[in-house]
C-alpha cells in the first residue's frame, strides 16, 4: 500500500536532461545553458523545504506533473483554457529524468537533495506533460509516496 509522503510544487520553466556529447579528438562535454541552470537552482531550492528528516528507504513512487509554457497557436479563443496535454519538445522521460537525478544525493554535487539514497529505489511513477492552462503558470507537481 502506497501512504504519500510529500507533495510540493516547483515553479518555473522546466528543462531536460541532457546528454553528453562528443566531439572528434576533443572529448565530451554536456551543453548546459543559462535557463537550465536557473530551473535547477529553483528546482533545488524549492525542495529543500520539503525534504524529509531522512531519506526515504524501501520502494518509492514519483508521480510527475509537467506544465509547460503555452505556446502563441494555443492562446486563440476557441482553445481550451484549461490544461492541454502537450505533444512536443522537451521529451517527458527527459524532463523526468532530471528531476529524479536532483531528488538524489550526489557526491559530485553535493547541492543536489536526497529525498532517497538512490534512484533505483523508484519503482513506479506516472509522468504527465501539459500545457499550462491560460491564467496558470509552468512549473512540475511532484508527489512522492513510499511503500508501507
Amino acid at each position: 500500500m502506497w501512504i504519500e509522503a510529500k507533495e510540493f510544487w516547483v515553479p518555473g520553466i522546466p528543462t531536460p536532461w541532457k546528454a553528453a556529447r562528443v566531439r572528434r579528438g576533443q572529448g565530451g562535454y554536456t551543453p548546459i545553458t543559462v535557463a537550465d541552470r536557473h530551473w535547477r537552482s529553483i528546482f533545488i531550492s524549492e525542495s529543500y523545504k520539503h525534504l524529509p528528516e531522512e531519506p526515504l528507504c524501501g520502494p518509492v513512487k514519483v508521480d510527475t506533473i509537467f506544465l509547460m509554457p503555452r505556446p502563441k497557436r494555443l492562446m486563440r479563443k476557441k482553445d481550451d483554457a484549461g490544461e492541454i496535454y502537450c505533444d512536443r519538445q522537451p521529451d517527458v522521460g527527459n524532463l523526468r529524468k532530471l528531476v529524479l537525478d536532483m531528488m538524489e544525493p550526489s557526491r559530485k554535487n553535493p547541492t543536489y537533495t536526497g529525498f532517497y539514497d538512490d534512484d533505483k529505489r523508484v519503482c513506479e511513477g506516472r509522468e504527465a506533460q501539459y500545457y499550462c492552462a491560460l491564467d496558470g503558470d509552468p512549473g512540475v507537481r511532484i508527489i512522492i509516496s513510499k511503500w508501507f
